[in-house]
């Protein structure tokens, strides 16, 4: 485990989780909207949200904002 993935995991569990939401969303170029679960965190570094987007029984999309916001899908799953 490198440095920056042990100091990830510090950061991680001194994480303050917000209960989940429901939020209206919509994507870019689409007329629909749709609905989906946003979880917002703050840590001594910042805050941020996670959006998590079920666009079928197969397929979700997470959108991180904030401290949040270069995470790659995988790691927001």
């Amino acid at each position: 485990m490198s440095d920056l993935e042990r100091l990830e995991l510090e950061e991680l569990k001194q994480m303050v989780a917000q209960p989940l939401e429901r939020v209206i969303v919509r994507s870019r170029g689409s007329q629909v909207t749709r609905s989906a679960w946003r979880l917002e965190a703050s840590s001594p570094t910042g805050s941020g949200a996670i959006v998590l987007l079920e666009l079928s029984a197969e397929e979700s999309f997470y959108r991180g904002e904030g401290i949040f916001i270069s995470w790659p899908q995988q790691k927001l799953t």
